[in-house]
């Protein structure tokens, strides 16, 4: 048990720390907003375009 408490407190407790908090902070922030971003703008451009007022009233005017 010496040598494991020395090792663990070296570069296996370094290696093994950062990786389980990067990875949960890294998980949820990078696909949470990576996926419902590029999703809700393209279905709110969908969906405000032709329903908003400015949609049609663009094309008809143009």
């Amino acid at each position: 048990m010496a040598p494991d408490d020395e090792t663990g407190t070296g570069p296996e407790k370094a290696a093994e720390t950062p990786p389980q908090p990067l990875h949960e902070h890294h998980h949820p922030s990078e696909v949470a907003p990576l996926d419902p971003l590029p999703e809700e703008e393209e279905a709110e451009y969908t969906d405000d375009g032709p329903e908003f007022e400015p949609g049609p009233s663009f094309g008809a005017g143009m």
